[in-house]
């Protein structure tokens, strides 16, 4: 299940409708990316076939079932810190480094 916050959703929302883009936003893995957050991001996406779809905060809430496999539940929020704000996404199980990746200070490419 993914789970939005409701200044996660109010932003979201308004953001996607000064576009006139649909109010559906997909959760999906970052290639190359590790941490805390798993990895996760969000974009405007259509559902697929594959897809766990579910309502939240005004928006259609998109994920691939074997991703959320791997996941868990997630959650979309959104917060400041200093001069920084933004989305985060964070997984209830975080994913496992690609193959050949030790620590996020070692670089991969995949």
């Amino acid at each position: 299940m993914i789970t939005i916050t409701p200044e996660a959703s109010r932003r979201l929302v308004a953001f996607l409708e000064s576009r006139n883009a649909p109010l559906s936003v997909r959760v999906f893995a970052s290639k190359g990316s590790c941490g805390p957050a798993g990895g996760l991001s969000i974009t405007v996406d259509a559902p697929g076939p594959d897809d766990w779809a579910g309502p939240g905060g005004g928006l259609t809430l998109l994920m691939e079932k074997g991703l959320m496999d791997q996941t868990g539940n997630v959650i979309i929020s959104y917060g400041t810190s200093g001069k920084r704000e933004g989305f985060t996404v964070t997984p209830e199980k975080e994913l496992p480094l690609p193959e050949g990746c030790s620590a996020c200070a070692t670089p991969c490419s995949h």
